[in-house]
């Protein structure tokens, strides 16, 4: 993006900081493709202004994206305790989780989400996924092994009666 417009909001947050400023230069500059500043930016913004729950969404939208995982989870979790309806805090804690390997955590996320909105494709395909990887279906020959097992079971609880 355009380097004097980064360096015009700079300025405005020297002279004047505003949670609005921090996520208009941190967006600049992620545009820019400069995420490690704008990143730093959010922080910033984040820690001066604790209470604007925005910024900190953004920030853990960019540590997201920039595989920060673990940190974008523990930055959506205290967004949520302070505003539980938070539907991009949510979404943004469901792919962390993802991300991290914690597909019941993933999931449990996802379907909070969809309470919300309930109409997103994308996030009902999610959730089927996710809910084949942590419950595969049982195949034919695995339903039969179970049957004989049990069988097996029985035979063996006879024979010791």
């Amino acid at each position: 993006m355009n380097e004097g417009t980064i360096e015009s909001l700079r300025e405005q947050l020297k002279r004047a900081p505003s949670p609005r400023l921090y996520s208009q230069l941190a967006e600049e500059l992620r545009l820019a493709d400069r995420t490690g500043e704008s990143i730093a930016v959010l922080r910033e913004g984040a820690e001066r202004f604790p209470r604007y729950l925005s910024a900190r969404v953004a920030l853990g939208r960019a540590l997201l994206g920039s595989g920060s995982h673990a940190e974008c989870a523990e930055t959506m979790r205290g967004v949520l305790a302070e505003d539980p309806e938070n539907v991009v805090a949510i979404r943004t804690l469901a792919q962390a989780y993802e991300a991290l390997g914690d597909k019941v955590e993933a999931i449990k996320k996802y379907k909070l989400l969809r309470i919300f909105v309930p109409d997103d494709e994308d996030l009902q395909a999610r959730i089927a996924v996710i809910d084949l990887e942590l419950n595969p279906p049982i195949t034919p020959r695995e339903r039969l092994l179970g049957r004989l097992r049990g069988l097996l079971g029985k035979m063996e609880r006879a024979r010791s009666l």
